[in-house]
C-alpha cells in the first residue's frame, strides 16, 4: 500500500515528468491512462484523476483548468479523496468527487457565462463537483427533465417547477438565476400598444416549451385581457424572433439577456422601429428563473447541493469583476456565439441580479422569503396548477445565505 506521502510525490513526479502525458490527460477526454510500470494502485490514481477532470460530454470542464490547478487538485484534492483506498492521510478525507448535470433554460448564451468560468477556475472542482452543462431549449421542457430524473440541476422559470410539483413531482429551487422578472413583450410601434388591454385582437408568436407559454395567459388574467382574443401561433423556438421579425406576428415574448437581445439587434439591424412592454411594470413583481433540482438529490447529497450553489456563485461574482474575461472563455468554450451579443446578455443579466435588493443586501441567488411568498401565491393564482403548491415546499433557503 502507497504511504501517503509517497502517494503525493508520485503524483507530483508523474504529472510534471512528461507534458506530453499532461497534455494528454487535460486535452483527450476520452483516452485512457495507464503505466504498466506502476503499481496497481498508481493507475487507479491516474484513472481517478482522469474522471475527475474530464467529462466526454463537456469538454470545457477539462481542457480549459490550468496546469497549475491541475496539478493542486490532483496532489491534493484526489489524493484527500483516494484516502479511503489508499490509507489513511491523517485521520481526514477530503469531499469526494461526484457528476452532476445541469441542463440550462435555453440555449448556450452570455447569461450562462458565470457558470462556465466557474468551471474554468475549477470552483466547481474544489466543491467535489464534476458539472456536465447542457443547453435546454425552454424553462418548461428543462423543468420536466429535472423532476423526471435526467438532469441533476436545471435552470428554469421557477413557475414550470411549480406547475410540474402541483403534479406530484417532488423538486425545489435552491437559488435564483434573474432576480427580477425578465420575460417582455416587443411589437412595432406603429401598432398603438401602449397598456395590456390593446394586446387583444393581435397575434403572438410563441411556443409551449417556453416559461412564456403560461406566463403569457397569466399577464393577461392579471391584467383583465382577455387572453383568447389574442391569435397565438405556435412556432419553433428557434425560429420565433426571425418570425416576429419578418412580421408573420404583431408581438413576440422573450427574455432579456437571452433571446430578447437578439431580438432587439436584429430589430435595430432592420430598422424596426419597436417598443416594449415588461411584465414586471403590470403586476409580475415575482422570481423567474431559478437553479432548481430535485428533493431527493438535497435529502441524499446536501453538501454537493451546498457545493453547486457556493461555485455557482462564485461564478458570478467573478464574471461581474471580470466580464470581458468571461465572455471570451465562454466564446472559447463556445465559438459559435457572437462576441457582442454574449457580452449584452452577460451585462443583462448581471445588472438584474445586482441591482436587485436581495443581492445587494444578502448575496447573490438569495431568494427573499416575502417575496417567494408572493411568488407562489401569483402561480397559485394565475397559473394552471393541478392543486395549490406552498412556498416551503417549491424552495430552500438554506444554502443561500446573508
Amino acid at each position: 500500500m502507497l504511504e501517503p506521502g509517497a502517494l503525493t510525490s508520485q503524483l507530483s513526479d508523474s504529472l510534471s515528468a512528461s507534458e506530453t502525458r499532461d497534455q494528454a490527460v487535460r486535452d483527450d477526454c476520452t483516452t485512457s491512462i495507464h503505466w504498466s510500470n506502476r503499481a496497481p494502485e498508481s493507475v487507479f490514481v491516474f484513472s481517478a484523476i482522469q474522471t475527475y477532470f474530464c467529462n466526454p460530454r463537456n469538454i470545457a470542464s477539462c481542457t480549459m483548468v490550468s496546469r497549475r490547478k491541475y496539478l493542486r487538485y490532483a496532489v491534493g484534492g484526489i489524493a484527500g479523496g483516494l484516502a479511503g483506498c489508499l490509507g489513511s492521510v491523517g485521520g481526514s478525507k477530503s469531499p469526494k468527487v461526484k457528476k452532476y448535470s445541469l441542463t440550462t433554460d435555453f440555449l448556450f448564451g452570455g447569461k450562462y457565462a458565470g457558470i462556465f468560468i466557474a468551471q474554468k477556475e475549477g470552483y466547481y472542482l474544489d466543491n467535489g463537483i464534476s458539472l456536465d452543462v447542457r443547453a435546454g431549449h425552454g424553462s418548461a421542457s428543462t423543468a420536466k427533465e429535472v423532476g423526471a430524473g435526467s438532469t441533476d440541476f436545471g435552470i428554469a422559470d421557477i413557475a414550470q417547477f411549480g406547475l410540474i410539483q402541483s403534479k406530484g413531482t417532488d423538486v425545489s429551487a435552491v437559488m435564483t438565476h434573474y432576480a427580477t422578472y425578465p420575460i417582455f413583450l416587443i411589437f412595432r410601434k406603429s401598432l398603438g400598444i401602449s397598456k395590456p388591454k390593446d394586446l387583444e385582437g393581435h397575434s403572438l408568436v410563441n411556443h409551449p416549451a417556453l416559461a412564456q407559454w403560461n406566463a403569457i395567459p397569466a399577464f393577461c388574467k392579471r391584467n383583465n385581457v382577455d387572453y383568447n382574443k389574442i391569435d397565438v401561433i405556435q412556432v419553433s423556438p428557434a425560429n420565433l424572433i426571425s418570425y416576429w421579425v419578418d412580421g408573420k406576428a404583431d408581438l413576440g415574448a422573450f427574455y432579456a439577456g437571452s433571446d430578447g437581445t437578439v431580438a432587439e439587434v436584429t430589430a435595430d439591424k432592420n430598422g424596426i422601429d419597436y417598443d416594449t412592454m415588461f411584465l414586471s411594470n403590470y403586476g409580475f413583481n415575482i422570481y423567474s428563473n431559478v437553479f432548481g433540482t430535485r428533493q431527493s438529490i438535497i435529502k441524499e447529497n446536501p453538501e454537493h447541493v451546498a457545493g453547486f450553489v457556493k461555485a455557482t456563485q462564485q461564478g458570478f461574482e467573478y464574471a461581474k469583476q471580470h466580464p470581458g474575461e468571461a465572455v471570451d472563455y465562454t466564446l472559447s468554450v463556445h465559438p459559435d456565439l457572437d462576441k457582442s451579443m454574449t457580452r449584452k446578455q452577460l451585462d443583462q443579466l448581471l445588472q438584474n441580479q445586482f441591482s436587485s435588493p436581495e443581492t445587494k443586501n444578502h448575496a447573490f441567488g438569495y431568494m427573499d422569503k416575502s417575496k417567494m411568498g408572493d411568488t407562489v401565491s401569483f402561480i397559485n393564482d394565475y397559473y394552471p396548477v393541478d392543486k395549490k403548491i406552498a412556498a416551503k415546499d417549491l424552495y430552500t433557503d438554506k444554502y443561500v445565505t446573508s
